[in-house]
């Protein structure tokens, strides 16, 4: 048994030539809906970790890691949800959406950016809590190849009515500063 909440991370061990590295990532499962914890590790350029999980874990081999650990979890607010993801941080959203969608009666708002649709993760499973919670969730995907960088007009467009809804923000930089700076002031979000 692993005990951890939606939007958590956990910290795994490795020993790549000869030297021990730790690298945290989050879970994109939730403890209401997976029967099995699950990470996602991200294939980072020259990244020892993220690399050296890809290119050799297989089913049946131990990695050591930490309990779960972050404070990046659902607060108790009935208001509709509100996430923004850039890239890989749709991870710990992911999380967290299906943990709404699964313990409360919220309306759940994804807005995903990604550089293009080939780097877009969760399209199958996000598609899936769609289809399994209708009027519950939307998911809308911005793509940069097609239609530029995020900017605060769209993010305002995104938030619509629901400015004082409980927000959540996970990204890389820009897009994080993007977000917290568009109208209405969504620096409220959690981060």
């Amino acid at each position: 048994p692993f005990s951890y909440r939606a939007g958590q991370f956990c910290t795994f061990k490795v020993t790549v030539d000869g030297t021990d590295l730790y690298r945290s990532y989050s879970m994109s499962s939730a403890p209401e809906t997976d029967t099995e914890l699950m990470t996602t590790v991200k294939r980072v350029t020259g990244g020892k970790v993220s690399n050296w999980i890809i290119d050799n874990v297989v089913e049946g081999d131990q990695l050591t890691m930490t309990r779960a650990a972050g404070t990046f979890v659902l607060g108790t607010a009935s208001v509709p949800l509100l996430a923004f993801a850039g890239g890989s941080g749709v991870t710990p959203i992911l999380s967290l959406a299906k943990s709404a969608l699964a313990s409360t009666d919220r309306t759940v708002r994804l807005l995903c950016a990604d550089r293009d649709r080939g780097s877009a993760i969760f399209d199958a499973v996000l598609d899936d809590l769609v289809q399994r919670y209708p009027g519950r969730i939307s998911v809308q995907r911005h793509l940069d190849d097609e239609h530029g960088l995020l900017d605060a007009a769209s993010v305002e467009k995104f938030v619509g009515a629901d400015g004082n809804a409980d927000c959540y923000l996970c990204g890389p930089e820009g897009f994080m500063t993007v977000v917290r700076a568009a109208p209405p002031d969504t620096a409220h979000v959690l981060v």
